[in-house]
Parts: structure tokens; C-alpha cells; sequence
């Protein structure tokens, strides 16, 4: 037999396993009465300080002044095709982040179901969110990592009125703000049914 001549076709199929998904959109009309709203409590000075180098952190604020923004929030989880029926909000924050500031490396705890950043304010160069790769063991093959993943980090630029939508067990930091304007943002976490 002339294995020279004889022509060999091998069928490759290319899968993927273990995506871990997150959500972006645009939601508008809350910025104005929202950027009146933070900045008021930080006048007041209520604060806390947990994964936030610098910059300020609200306290854990009442649901029923934000019921507009969430009804919104809802709807868009219905879509996200994860078959929700029931969303209830958690826990709510504001931060606000000025040149310099930044958010460390964290993870929010396991009795939530998703977690959220809408962006109220956010100038250029003021920071990008940042997710870590949530599986350790793949940083063993820096070989595949570098030719099929976005690397170890994966990083997004947030954009005025952006809503991103991600699990609580994806790690996410916020990198130092660039630029002399400040960056607002809503945090949140919800638990679904």
C-alpha cells in the first residue's frame, strides 16, 4: 500500500467546557437621581471600608430606594435564560472611586446567586473590572491558556449606565482609577429561584 499517495482526513471536533458566562447591558434613566443620591450619603458620612483601597464605600442601603432600578434588573434576569421565576435583592451598595482608588481581589459569599455593577459614572481610564479565572488548576498550562482563553484575567471597561451581571464565586477586582473624575457605581447581590 502507497501511504504516500493515500489521502487521510481526521475529524476534529472543538468543545468547550467549564465557560463560566456573565452578562452585559446597557440600562438608562437612573444616573441623574442616583449620582444625587450617593453623593448625599457620602456627605453624610456613612461609609465602610472592605475590599476598597481608597475611595468610598456606602453601607448596606434600603431596597425600597432603588424598587425602579430593580424592576428593570428583573426583567433583564428573565432574559438571561436561566429559567428565574423569583428575584430578590440581597444586598446593595454604592462606591464611588477617585484617581488612585481601586478594589482588591474578592468574591462574594455562596448563599447569593449573582452579582452586579451598574455604572452610573465612568469616565475613561477610571478603573476596569476585572474577573480572575475561576478555575486554579488551568493556570497549569500556560500553553492553552495563552491560545484559547483570555489568560488568567479577563478585564472590561465599564461605560456609562453599563449593567454587568456575573456568579458570586467569580473573583473580580477594580484597577486604579486613572483619571481625575470620579467613577460611580451601583454593587449588588441577588438570590434567584
Amino acid at each position: 500500500m502507497d501511504m504516500e499517495n493515500k489521502k487521510s482526513v481526521t475529524k476534529i471536533l472543538h468543545t468547550r467546557s467549564f465557560n463560566t458566562p456573565y452578562w452585559i447591558t446597557i440600562l438608562e434613566h437612573f444616573n441623574e437621581d442616583m449620582i444625587t443620591y450617593v453623593h448625599d450619603l457620602k456627605d453624610k458620612g456613612e461609609g465602610r471600608q472592605l475590599s476598597n483601597e481608597g475611595g468610598w464605600q456606602s453601607n448596606i442601603l434600603p431596597l425600597k430606594d432603588f424598587n425602579i432600578f430593580f424592576k428593570e434588573v428583573y426583567k433583564i434576569v428573565q432574559n438571561l435564560n436561566l429559567g428565574v421565576k423569583e428575584m430578590k435583592v440581597a444586598q446593595i451598595w454604592m462606591n464611588i472611586n477617585r484617581k488612585g482608588d481601586w478594589n482588591q481581589m474578592h468574591l462574594h459569599s455562596g448563599k447569593y446567586d449573582l452579582c452586579g455593577n451598574y455604572y452610573l459614572k465612568a469616565p475613561s481610564n477610571c478603573g476596569r473590572l476585572v474577573f480572575k479565572d475561576p478555575r486554579p488548576a488551568a493556570t497549569g498550562s500556560m500553553f492553552l491558556l495563552t491560545r484559547y482563553e483570555d489568560y488568567v484575567f479577563h478585564k472590561i471597561e465599564p461605560k456609562e449606565s453599563m449593567l454587568v451581571l456575573f456568579p458570586p464565586y467569580l473573583e473580580h477586582m477594580v484597577e486604579p482609577s486613572k483619571t481625575d473624575e470620579e467613577r460611580i457605581s451601583i454593587a449588588f447581590d441577588l438570590q434567584l429561584n
